[in-house]
Parts: structure tokens; C-alpha cells; sequence
């Protein structure tokens, strides 16, 4: 690393050498100037045009949920009625580069559940207010970028994903690139430095490298390849999640077909389904290994779980 920092110190050295010391005769090299950046639009916006002409729109959601455990707590049954607003804005384009901002806040409008009120059954949906959403983007060269607080939703969710079915959802402070240069073949890499959780918590204890290749196969079929790596965590928490996909449509047969590793633990998924008009049918298993050692189970920490584990929360 040392021989590395020398020789860009060099290269760079011989550049701010080579710009200032020219041969007689030599072109002197125009650099764009921040100037003609910001004031050079060629007919499209300005910054203060793009800023100012954006859309902004507004959500309400509203949500009831009833819990009733047979648990040794002896807690009582919850009753949560919870409303959510999220007011939006996205900016204009300027140059390939926007902005989002999505502020949110969550509340109780019937509040007899944990962690609202002790002595009931727990609804994850605690009062919370925080900005969901708010990142810079940047479209061109075949790729997007987002830097930013972003919800990140990766092949069918099941290991990342916004947790939708709750009403604070899952966000990521990251930055993300996705590149399709290639035909029919998309490149996704993420690194996520925090997580917003559905709690109204951010987590900053794990970092994530996520890797994710998708290809088109066709019309109606795809397949991926996928890593998603922690960066800080060793031994029964090291949780980096190796695996592949296989999903799509052919005719009125639909199939979606997932195996990954995680440390000596496993995962697979197969679902089938037939579209009988006017009704669609399907059956599917699902797998989840213990592992070798006690404690290495599977685990799907910042993954959509209530899509696959049931909405009740009770096999999380």
C-alpha cells in the first residue's frame, strides 16, 4: 500500500509538472471550469430550475392490527390503529443529477399495544418521525447512482429488502450504482454504512457490500447471482450470504427457484405456479437450515420476512 501511495504521489507530481513546464510550441490544455458547468445548460435547466421545479406529492396510509398471544407474559391483546404520512419531493433533472427527500412520521391513532403502552402484545409500529428517504442521484453512462438514505429492494426481497408491511419500512444509508452497458444484463453493487429499521432505530452496528448480477433470459425469464457481505462482524455472526435465482414465465407456467450459503447453513426456495383463467394457482416450499454448530442458523436480517415468514411475526 505504501509503494502504491508513492507512485500516485509520483503520477501526480509529473501531471501539476507537466501543466505548468511545456515544450515551445505546446497547446495549453483547456480545463472546464466549475463556471461553465453550473452556467452552460445548452437549453436544459438550470440548478435553481431543476431545485424549484420539482414534484412534490404527499401518502397517507392508515393501518389497524389486533394481536392476541398465548404467551407466559400473560400480556394482554393489542389493538393498534396507526396512520402514516410521507410528503415527497423530487427534484428536476439538472446535467443526469436529481435529488428525493421523503420525510415520514408514524403515529398512534388507538394505541393499546407494546411498545406504545407496556402490559400488551408488541405491534412494530412504534411512533417515529425521520427522513425515510433522502438521497442525490446521478442517470447516465448506461448506470444509476444514489447516495443517500434509499430503500434498496433486491430480487424478491427475501434478503434485502423495505420490510413493506410495516409502516416505518426499511431504509439504507448507502450508495448504490446499477450499470446495464451489457444487453439484458443489469450490475448491482451497494454499500450500506446503516440501516433505518422498522423500529424508527438506525442500526450501525453491521456494514453491507451488496453484489447482485441479474440476466435476462428472454422475454419472461431471469436469473441472478448474488453476495452480500458484512464487513465487521466474525465467527457465528459472520452472515455473508452467497446464492442463486431462477425465476419467470413460460406460457401460463410460472416458476421461482432460490438457493444460497451462509456460513455451513442453507437456504432454498421452489414455487410453482399455473395460470388457470380467471384464477391463478401455486404451491411452493421454503427451507431454512440450523447449521453445524448451535446458533449458526440461516438468518435473513434485512430481508422482507413477512412475505415468506407470515405477517404475525412469530417465526422472526
Amino acid at each position: 500500500m505504501k509503494r502504491l501511495a508513492v507512485v500516485a504521489l509520483f503520477i501526480s507530481a509529473s501531471v501539476f509538472a507537466g501543466t505548468t513546464v511545456k515544450p515551445e510550441g505546446a497547446s495549453q490544455r483547456e480545463w472546464p471550469s466549475l463556471d461553465k458547468f453550473w452556467n452552460d445548460t445548452q437549453g436544459e435547466n438550470t440548478p435553481l430550475e431543476a431545485l424549484a421545479g420539482g414534484t412534490p406529492s404527499a401518502e397517507l396510509l392508515l393501518g389497524y392490527e389486533f394481536s392476541d398471544l398465548d404467551d407466559p407474559a400473560g400480556n394482554d391483546s393489542a389493538n393498534a390503529l396507526v396512520g402514516r404520512m410521507r410528503l415527497n419531493y423530487l427534484t428536476g433533472d439538472f446535467k443526469g443529477f436529481s435529488g428525493f427527500v421523503q420525510a415520514q412520521y408514524v403515529g398512534p391513532l388507538y394505541d393499546r399495544y407494546a411498545p406504545q403502552e407496556k402490559g400488551y402484545d408488541t405491534i412494530a409500529d412504534p411512533e417515529n418521525f425521520r427522513f425515510h428517504q433522502a438521497y442525490l442521484a446521478y442517470k447516465g453512462y448506461d448506470s444509476e447512482a444514489r447516495v443517500g438514505a434509499q430503500e434498496i429492494i433486491l430480487d424478491n426481497a427475501r434478503f434485502i429488502g423495505n420490510v413493506g408491511w410495516r409502516l416505518n419500512a426499511q431504509s439504507f444509508n448507502a450508495g448504490s450504482v446499477a450499470n446495464h452497458s451489457i444487453s439484458n444484463l443489469t450490475l448491482f453493487y451497494a454499500y450500506a454504512d446503516s440501516i433505518n429499521t422498522i423500529l424508527g432505530t438506525t442500526q450501525r452496528t453491521r456494514q453491507y457490500h451488496m453484489f447482485n448480477a441479474e440476466y435476462k433470459l428472454g422475454e419472461s425469464n431471469h436469473v441472478s447471482g448474488y453476495a452480500y457481505l458484512q464487513r465487521n462482524d466474525s465467527g457465528i455472526n459472520k452472515l455473508d450470504t452467497y446464492g442463486l435465482r431462477a425465476w419467470g414465465k413460460n406460457g401460463k407456467i410460472s416458476h421461482d427457484a432460490m438457493l444460497a450459503l451462509q456460513r455451513d447453513a442453507y437456504y432454498g426456495s421452489l414455487f410453482g405456479g399455473v395460470d388457470v383463467s380467471p384464477v391463478n394457482l401455486g404451491a411452493g416450499v421454503e427451507y431454512i437450515s440450523g447449521g453445524r454448530k448451535s446458533g449458526e442458523r440461516f438468518q435473513t436480517l434485512n430481508g422482507t420476512a413477512h412475505k415468506f415468514n407470515g405477517w404475525a411475526d412469530q417465526f422472526l
